[in-house]
């Protein structure tokens, strides 16, 4: 499975991953099937330790590496984790970084306008269906979601992970990913390591991810599209992942 060095010591001979999630999803629950599905010579599993990043702001991604005395680490993000990275890469010892369908920009009218509906549901009445739905849509390809009526063991599992996350603390991460800023100016200047950006094609932030790629320096940059799937594409597709990564990684 997938588990924090919780202790707080750095394993000898292991690089840190810093992990940081889409919104709605805890660390574990963003990157545990990547990590189960991973085989046992991945060099994921093998040259690299897990640091799980459950609050998504700058602040507590800044105080983990300052806590543990990091001097290098992998970032892998999924969505607005993407965005956090890049907008604090110059301030992050980053060797390199592997972002899943990030975004980069303000947020759409229409993903702010579903969104802040969504939002003030959740606040006032948990984890509804309706709100249910809505993180589903962000997270999946239109496919996935018609599966089985909209019953298929990925909607079922990750309606069980959110029901399970505090409504008023994914409330409070929503807002701030709503009425987040835009990380293109300057990004090719902060981000200085390598990248590897993996897109799916449905996702709500495919034309983000896009122009994310136009700004970054294209000789340490990979770019690798996975065809109908939405923004979790290591959850929705994963074994089309496994590869790429681990090449990424040599």
């Amino acid at each position: 499975g997938l588990d924090d060095d919780d202790d707080g010591t750095n394993p000898i001979g292991r690089t840190p991953c810093l992990c940081v999630p889409e919104v709605g999803l805890s660390a574990v629950t963003c990157f545990h099937t990547l990590f189960v599905a991973s085989p046992p010579d991945a060099l994921l599993k093998n040259k690299y330790y897990m640091i799980l990043v459950d609050d998504l702001d700058e602040a507590t991604i800044s105080a983990v590496v300052r806590h543990r005395g990091l001097k290098e680490v992998l970032g892998l993000a999924v969505g607005n984790g993407g965005h956090l990275l890049c907008k604090m890469a110059s301030r992050l010892p980053l060797i390199g970084m592997v972002l899943i369908s990030p975004s980069s920009k303000r947020a759409s009218w229409f993903e702010y306008g579903t969104g802040s509906l969504a939002a003030m549901r959740l606040s006032r009445s948990g984890w509804t269906r309706p709100t249910l739905d809505h993180f589903a849509a962000r997270l999946f390809s239109p496919g996935t979601r018609q599966y089985m009526g909209g019953d298929s063991s990925l909607l079922k599992a990750l309606r069980e992970d959110l029901r399970e996350a505090d409504p008023r603390k994914v409330h409070r991460e929503y807002k701030a990913v709503l009425s987040r800023g835009c990380v293109l100016d300057g990004v090719r200047e902060r981000v200085k390591c390598r990248v590897l950006l993996i897109v799916g094609a449905q996702s709500i932030y495919y034309g983000e991810s896009m122009e994310l790629a136009q700004r970054l320096d294209k000789s340490r940059l990979s770019v690798f599209e996975v065809e109908q799937v939405g923004t979790w594409v290591n959850q929705e597709r994963v074994g089309s992942l496994l590869g790429v990564i681990d090449g990424f990684l040599v």
